[in-house]
């Protein structure tokens, strides 16, 4: 929350800076404003001001936001879990992580997942899985190199008790679902 209030701060600095600009060139008295603020300067500040209003506003891609960063030492704990993953290869072998109602966001970024995997070929949030319909199914939320189950490449699917969830094909990190 901080990040985006500072991010809109500096988007509203470039677009006033650039609007007192235009109409200090157009004012009689404005001949230092005219010389320093030409139009090539103007559009570099609404340009810049319109990204950083861009970069501001909240992702609406249906997963909740993370408050805190998760800290990659322990799994949280949910009470009334509809399954588990556990990662069978890689770093944290053995590992499980309880699936709950809310789900589970997969992903290198520590601040926005739930369970972390540090490893390269794994998007800062790869997947997520998650309850829909009573069922549990796995997302892929736009990674870079893919989210497949049971070597099959998936964007959304259906998980049964026992199948194997890669990450991307060069990711050496596997997880399977148990019910």
């Amino acid at each position: 929350m901080k990040q985006r209030l500072k991010i809109s701060f500096f988007s509203a600095c470039f677009l006033l800076s650039a609007s007192v600009a235009a109409l200090g060139a157009n004012h009689p008295h404005g001949v230092l404003m005219e010389t320093v603020w030409n139009q090539d300067w103007l559009l570099v500040m609404i340009s810049l001001g319109i990204i950083f209003l861009l970069a501001a506003r909240p992702l609406s891609n249906g997963i909740p936001p993370k408050v805190e960063p998760t800290a990659e030492a322990e799994p949280k704990a949910e009470q009334g879990g509809v399954g588990t993953l556990t990662l069978s290869v890689g770093g944290q072998l053995g590992r499980s992580y309880p699936v709950g109602e809310k789900g589970l966001i997969v992903g290198r970024d520590p601040g926005q997942c739930d369970m972390v995997i540090s490893d390269p070929n794994v998007s800062r949030v790869h997947a997520w899985v998650t309850v829909k319909k009573g069922e549990v199914v796995v997302i892929d939320r736009g990674s870079t190199n893919g989210t497949y189950v049971n070597n099959v490449k998936v964007e959304n699917v259906k998980l049964k008790s026992g199948d194997v969830i890669q990450l991307g094909r060069k990711c050496m990190t596997t997880l399977i679902f148990k019910q």
